[in-house]
């Protein structure tokens, strides 16, 4: 390892040294961002790490953590990780991205895990060269036992107007092409995730969907303030790529969804 330390920002992992990769697939960088969350961090990593396709890079974003996360990247093996203070995930996520060096992107939040040992191989066998790459997603309990399926499924063909109903596919179960993946906006503090993903479906020409189950997300509800400001960030979000007519209109739909599904 060849850390550096400039103004309290520390770097670190085996992009410092000769790493060598398989060439099967393009190298996929999966970006992990991290704060405090030692108790989940390990999880992720294993899950990485164990994957059968090697041609990965494992790029982990840390917020300067006060516990013991970072201890646990540095023994890790990871690729590359980088640990200062940041302006909230999604300036983490996109420091990330400037860190990337592989073809495709991926996030996996801390506590979150590929969903077989063969994932990414598998991805990779329903086509060459999409620019996008999408599956289900599962979801876990804090002991990583599976609870359920996301209620919100992958549809069979996406679309980016797909996303006007809500995040119809999780970020952690999407592989873009680096080319076309843009940056958050980090005005967004809670919703991002859903801007991001349809301005990078805006611009794919190829859309695969690869009819498995990608990753397991963890479940760790919001609280009700983040929720509701979540929420509004989702509404002004949705007016921008759809319109207010439209999303309104869709909002009615969602509501009327939301209360059958408590009714039944």
């Amino acid at each position: 390892m060849h850390p550096g330390v400039f103004f309290d920002m520390q770097e670190g992992g085996l992009r410092f040294t000769d790493k060598t990769n398989t060439e099967s697939i393009p190298l996929v960088s999966v970006v992990t961002v991290v704060y405090n969350c030692e108790q989940f961090i390990e999880r992720t990593l294993r899950s990485v790490a164990s994957q059968t396709e090697k041609n990965i890079e494992h790029i982990i974003i840390d917020g300067a953590s006060k516990d013991r996360t970072l201890d646990i990247v540095k023994s890790s093996g990871v690729t590359y990780w980088l640990s200062e203070k940041d302006n909230g995930i999604y300036d983490a996520m996109n420091k990330g991205i400037a860190k990337a060096k592989g073809a495709y992107l991926i996030f996996l939040n801390a506590g979150d895990e590929f969903y077989e040992p063969d994932t990414i191989q598998k991805v990779f066998q329903c086509t060459e060269n999409a620019d996008v790459y999408y599956g289900d997603t599962a979801i876990t309990n804090e002991a990583g036992e599976v609870l359920r399926s996301r209620r919100l499924r992958p549809p069979a063909n996406l679309h980016w107007k797909d996303l006007q109903m809500g995040m119809i596919v999780c970020h952690q179960s999407v592989f873009v092409k680096r080319t076309i993946a843009v940056d958050y906006q980090t005005n967004y503090k809670i919703s991002a995730d859903i801007d991001w993903l349809i301005r990078c479906l805006k611009q794919a020409k190829t859309i695969c969907n690869t009819e498995i189950v990608v990753s397991k997300f963890l479940d760790g509800g919001m609280s009700q303030i983040n929720q509701r400001k979540g929420l509004r960030e989702r509404y002004e979000i949705l007016n921008y790529h759809f319109g207010y007519l439209k999303n309104n209109f869709n909002h009615f739909k969602m509501i009327f969804r939301l209360l059958l599904n408590k009714l039944f």
